[in-house]
């Protein structure tokens, strides 16, 4: 596969992402949301799916995690690809504008009627589904503010290195979250037959980030 149609791939992997990241951010009647905002939820959605034990089985999750590169900025992570998918969703008419995108009546037919239906897009389906419905407890304006704090983010722009790696294990949010999963494992230990899910350590790890530090310096 040559460069320029390597390119059109990750660019047509990543436009699949976003058009499912919108189309549940319409449902919630989200307006106000702009490119920066796509760009720390992709983010913040790459990062926590650490917590998915199954991830690295699961294609779908191990095109999520490897296809985006971050490079950090003060106003945020921040990923060429997901502003050129962008560029894809406007030309193929499924967004109204890149600076505040909201999917059109086009964008909603293709989610619903085709990605909704693929098999192979279920993990990914939840996974959006679930984390932009636990952005929504907390107010999706507050993303920056969870964004701010992440280990990672927080070390690598106050060292002035511009990239973030969301696959090495020693990424210090990556290490910080498996910390968090055993001492959430310590305090509430599963049910004999059991097991805790991924939306159990979810919440669990918005609660902390959002009541205990962000609410808790307001």
């Amino acid at each position: 596969m040559n460069n320029k149609n390597e390119t059109q791939s990750k660019e047509t992997v990543s436009a699949l992402h976003l058009l499912i990241l919108l189309y549940y951010t319409k449902k919630l009647g989200w307006i106000e949301i702009n490119k920066k905002y796509i760009n720390w939820s992709m983010y913040q959605l790459i990062i926590l799916s650490h917590f998915y034990s199954k991830s690295l089985d699961d294609p779908e999750f191990v095109n999520l995690i490897k296809l985006y590169e971050f490079v950090t900025y003060s106003t945020g992570p921040q990923c060429n690809l997901i502003n050129e998918a962008l560029d894809r969703l406007l030309l193929n008419g499924y967004i109204d504008d890149v600076e505040k995108p909201i999917l059109t009546h086009e964008g909603v037919s293709v989610v619903e009627s085709k990605l909704l239906k693929d098999p192979l897009l279920t993990s990914i389906i939840e996974w959006i589904d679930l984390s932009v419905t636990l952005q929504s407890i907390y107010g999706y304006t507050k993303l920056f503010r969870f964004i701010y704090r992440d280990e990672e983010f927080k070390e690598k722009l106050s060292s002035n290195v511009s990239n973030l790696d969301t696959q090495n294990p020693h990424n210090a949010t990556i290490k910080f979250m498996g910390e968090f999963k055993k001492e959430y494992d310590n305090q509430f230990p599963s049910d004999v037959g059991s097991e805790t899910t991924m939306k159990d350590y979810l919440i669990g790890y918005f609660g902390y980030i959002f009541e205990t530090i962000v609410l808790g310096d307001e």
